[in-house]
């Protein structure tokens, strides 16, 4: 072989060598990068996920919590019911009472006016018959 083409494939495998040895260089500054990145991930994502499961055991209780408060309005509905028919039912026995008296002021007023007017009759008559 040519000494000259024995230089220029010198040449070309130092090159090629130059530039594998660059490529390495920049792909390991570019994993050094990756790494210091993935340390400062790690060191920011431990506590949010910490802060994450909190928030998390947080919303159960608090769901836990609305559930219980819920049943409690259920109960406090249901008496509210129970003490409303229940009213209902003495308002009910009121009013008939109610009914009750009206039906016997009335009939008081009607045996006072039929008293009255027999009196008055039986007074009449014996002014009649006094006469």
């Amino acid at each position: 072989m040519l000494p000259a083409v024995q230089a220029v494939i010198a040449l070309a495998f130092v090159g090629l060598v130059v530039a594998l040895i660059v490529t390495c260089v920049a792909v390991r500054r570019a994993a050094q990068r990756a790494e210091n990145v993935l340390g400062i991930l790690e060191t920011e994502l431990r506590p949010l996920v910490a802060d994450t499961h909190a928030l998390l055991a947080d919303v159960r209780s608090l769901t836990r919590q609305a559930n219980r408060e819920m049943e409690r309005v259920g109960v406090v509905t249901e008496h509210v019911e129970v003490v409303a028919e229940g009213l209902g039912r003495v308002v009910g026995a009121l009013s008939g009472f109610a009914r009750v008296g009206q039906v016997l002021g009335v009939a008081l007023g009607l045996k006072k006016g039929v008293d009255v007017f027999l009196h008055r009759l039986a007074k009449g008559q014996g002014d009649h018959h006094h006469g």
